[in-house]
Protein backbone atom coordinates (compact mmCIF):
# COMPACT_ATOMS: atom_id res chain seq x y z
CA UNK A 1 0.00 0.00 0.00
CA UNK A 2 1.09 3.72 -1.09
CA UNK A 3 0.04 6.81 1.11
CA UNK A 4 -1.48 9.09 -1.22
CA UNK A 5 -2.32 12.84 -0.54
CA UNK A 6 -5.83 13.87 -1.95
CA UNK A 7 -4.99 15.82 -4.67
CA UNK A 8 -2.93 12.53 -5.94
CA UNK A 9 -6.01 10.23 -5.13
CA UNK A 10 -7.89 13.42 -7.30
CA UNK A 11 -5.25 12.89 -9.99
CA UNK A 12 -5.19 9.08 -10.29
CA UNK A 13 -9.10 9.25 -11.01
CA UNK A 14 -9.22 11.34 -13.50
CA UNK A 15 -6.14 9.54 -15.16
CA UNK A 16 -8.39 6.71 -15.04
CA UNK A 17 -10.87 8.02 -16.25
CA UNK A 18 -9.08 10.03 -19.22
CA UNK A 19 -7.55 6.20 -20.18
CA UNK A 20 -10.96 4.67 -20.15
CA UNK A 21 -12.34 7.45 -22.67
CA UNK A 22 -9.22 7.40 -24.41
CA UNK A 23 -9.41 3.87 -24.89
CA UNK A 24 -13.46 3.86 -26.06
CA UNK A 25 -12.16 6.81 -28.73
CA UNK A 26 -9.45 4.24 -29.65
CA UNK A 27 -11.44 1.11 -30.36
CA UNK A 28 -13.90 2.82 -32.64
CA UNK A 29 -11.09 4.86 -34.43
CA UNK A 30 -8.97 1.36 -34.87
CA UNK A 31 -12.32 0.16 -36.51
CA UNK A 32 -12.88 2.64 -38.73
CA UNK A 33 -9.48 2.75 -40.02
CA UNK A 34 -9.04 -0.77 -40.71
CA UNK A 35 -13.13 -0.47 -42.38
CA UNK A 36 -11.32 2.22 -44.67
CA UNK A 37 -8.49 0.40 -45.32
CA UNK A 38 -10.27 -3.52 -46.86
CA UNK A 39 -12.51 -1.04 -48.51
CA UNK A 40 -9.69 -0.63 -50.78
CA UNK A 41 -8.39 -4.06 -50.63
CA UNK A 42 -8.10 -4.44 -54.34
CA UNK A 43 -5.57 -1.08 -54.67
CA UNK A 44 -3.70 -2.49 -51.59
CA UNK A 45 -3.06 -5.54 -53.23
CA UNK A 46 -1.87 -4.33 -56.39
CA UNK A 47 0.38 -2.48 -54.78
CA UNK A 48 1.94 -5.44 -52.74
CA UNK A 49 2.02 -7.67 -56.34
CA UNK A 50 3.66 -4.60 -58.09
CA UNK A 51 6.03 -3.70 -55.21
CA UNK A 52 7.05 -8.13 -54.93
CA UNK A 53 7.49 -7.98 -58.59
CA UNK A 54 10.05 -5.10 -58.08
CA UNK A 55 11.44 -6.92 -55.65
CA UNK A 56 11.68 -10.00 -57.52
CA UNK A 57 13.15 -7.87 -60.64
CA UNK A 58 15.41 -6.02 -58.14
CA UNK A 59 16.84 -9.67 -57.48
CA UNK A 60 17.44 -11.22 -60.50
CA UNK A 61 18.84 -7.88 -61.60
CA UNK A 62 21.22 -7.69 -59.16
CA UNK A 63 22.59 -11.94 -59.51
CA UNK A 64 22.85 -11.22 -63.21
CA UNK A 65 24.84 -8.20 -62.41
CA UNK A 66 27.46 -10.32 -60.67
CA UNK A 67 27.52 -13.23 -62.66
CA UNK A 68 30.21 -13.78 -65.49
CA UNK A 69 28.06 -14.95 -68.28
CA UNK A 70 25.27 -12.64 -69.23
CA UNK A 71 23.76 -11.70 -72.68
CA UNK A 72 20.82 -8.79 -72.88
CA UNK A 73 18.13 -9.56 -75.38
CA UNK A 74 18.46 -6.90 -78.95
CA UNK A 75 14.35 -6.51 -80.49
CA UNK A 76 14.27 -5.27 -83.96
CA UNK A 77 10.97 -4.67 -85.36
CA UNK A 78 10.37 -6.06 -88.78
CA UNK A 79 6.96 -6.01 -89.90
CA UNK A 80 7.64 -8.32 -92.63
CA UNK A 81 8.47 -11.56 -91.17
CA UNK A 82 8.32 -12.66 -87.67
CA UNK A 83 11.52 -14.13 -86.02
CA UNK A 84 12.55 -15.40 -82.81
CA UNK A 85 16.35 -16.14 -83.14
CA UNK A 86 18.63 -16.47 -79.89
CA UNK A 87 22.73 -16.59 -80.88
CA UNK A 88 25.37 -18.37 -78.32
CA UNK A 89 22.19 -18.54 -75.78
CA UNK A 90 23.38 -20.05 -72.33
CA UNK A 91 21.59 -20.73 -69.01
CA UNK A 92 23.72 -18.29 -66.70
CA UNK A 93 23.23 -21.03 -63.75
CA UNK A 94 24.18 -23.94 -65.64
CA UNK A 95 26.99 -22.07 -67.30
CA UNK A 96 28.44 -21.00 -63.60
CA UNK A 97 28.70 -24.55 -62.38
CA UNK A 98 29.93 -25.81 -66.04
CA UNK A 99 33.46 -24.74 -67.17
CA UNK A 100 32.85 -26.56 -70.98
CA UNK A 101 29.34 -24.75 -71.28
CA UNK A 102 28.03 -24.80 -74.73
CA UNK A 103 26.36 -21.79 -75.71
CA UNK A 104 23.50 -22.65 -78.58
CA UNK A 105 21.20 -20.88 -81.26
CA UNK A 106 17.53 -21.07 -81.78
CA UNK A 107 16.16 -19.66 -84.63
CA UNK A 108 12.18 -19.50 -85.10
CA UNK A 109 10.26 -19.21 -87.65
CA UNK A 110 6.59 -17.95 -88.86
Amino acid sequence: LRFHTPLIEDCLTKLENYEEKFRKILIVFICEYFKKFYERNAYWQQVVSCLAELDCLCGLAKLAKSMKNKCRPEVLVRVDKQIFEVENMIHPCVAQVTPNFVPNDICLKK
